[in-house]
């Protein structure tokens, strides 16, 4: 694990068991809050969790831990509701972006064991099989499905029969892929030499437009949001294209789940990535709400800005109760805004 998910999780932690968590909770805390998550893998994953990974353990820990603490976890609908009741009882909301797979096979048995209620915020690239940008999937099943990988551009032959090889295997890639040592024309003649194409691994990782349709008809749970066409950041789209990219996907995921869409999620979610005009186009859509992945609970000042709405995210590598409790008391909007307004819409 690396050294920054080590010290975020021992904040977390230090900050939960001292009780400085229940003291920022008293200004920060909010009336609730909605968590980010993304695929949900199984606990037997040989591979290390990043930043979309979230293991099967941690959900439930997390699902059993709010139920102890007697708070309500609610759909997308219910929490906008609930905020509006001005209900002094605190709620959380599960989301999981992007359409993997894996949010029905492994987190689905999870969220019906406990009957929770969560919202899928689906991009209509990864239902076509056409993500431009899908690495961290290649990635995996790079290692994965392979006892050797040739890395030509650095004239290294990594050995990846077993876990522990492809654990060093998954460190080492990530490392010179995010350092550069890899540059973008050779991870991409990696991926090619060894026939893991961007259709194929997100065949193996995505919902297809079928199953996604399948379920939400079977499953009550469930709530489909949307999350654009292509997966980019729209801030970088000229206000037209970034326009069409949000249209598009409402429409397509309405047609094949036969109902509205009413919730959006920005791709990223970081103030790199949207802004004020996005969250226009957001509510020109016909969405109720939109939500960012800027951090922080949600407030009643929240309704007149819903679509801007924050969330609290965990990184796999630094998973832990402590760290979700440091952001859902507030205690990490109150260092961020140094004691301000909570209520951050930039």
């Amino acid at each position: 694990m690396a050294l920054k998910h080590t010290a975020m999780r021992c904040f977390g932690q230090m900050a939960y068991i001292s009780r400085v968590t229940a003291l920022a909770a008293r200004g920060y805390g909010g009336a609730g809050a909605i968590l980010t998550l993304h695929s949900v893998v199984a606990d037997d994953d040989p591979l290390p969790r990043d930043h979309v990974h979230t293991s099967a353990a941690f959900l439930e820990k997390m699902i059993r831990h709010y139920l102890a603490q007697r708070v309500a976890m609610l759909s997308l609908s219910d929490a906008i509701a609930r905020l509006e009741s001005a209900s002094q009882e605190r709620f959380v909301s599960f989301t999981l972006d992007d359409g993997y797979r894996d949010n029905l096979t492994v987190a689905l048995p999870i969220f019906r064991k406990y009957g929770v209620p969560f919202t899928l915020y689906v991009t209509s690239a990864f239902l076509e099989r056409r993500c431009k940008d899908y690495r961290w999937g290649q990635l995996r099943h790079l290692i994965m499905d392979n006892s050797t990988i040739a890395v030509d551009a650095v004239g290294e032959r990594l050995i990846t029969g077993t876990r522990e090889q492809k654990i060093q295997a998954y460190y080492k890639l990530t490392r010179w892929m995010n350092d550069g040592t890899l540059a973008p024309e050779a991870i991409s003649s990696l991926f090619e030499s060894h026939r893991v194409t961007t259709t194929e691994a997100l065949d193996q990782d995505a919902l297809t437009a079928a199953e996604l349709a399948a379920a939400a008809r079977s499953e009550p749970l469930l709530e489909i949001g949307g999350h654009t066409t292509t997966h980019s950041r729209l801030a970088l789209l000229d206000e037209a294209t970034a326009s069409d990219d949000i249209r598009q996907n409402k429409r397509q995921l309405e047609s094949i789940i036969d109902r509205e869409v009413r919730h959006f999620a920005y791709p990223f979610g970081d103030p790199a990535s949207c802004g004020s005009r996005e969250f226009g186009m957001a509510k020109a859509a016909g969405f109720a709400t939109a939500v960012t992945t800027r951090i922080g609970n949600l407030f009643s000042d929240h309704l007149q800005h819903r679509w801007c709405l924050p969330r609290l995210r965990f990184l796999g590598p630094g998973e832990g109760l402590g760290l979700m409790e440091s952001q859902r008391s507030g205690l990490v909007t109150a260092v961020a805004t140094r004691l301000g307004n909570p209520v951050r819409l930039g």
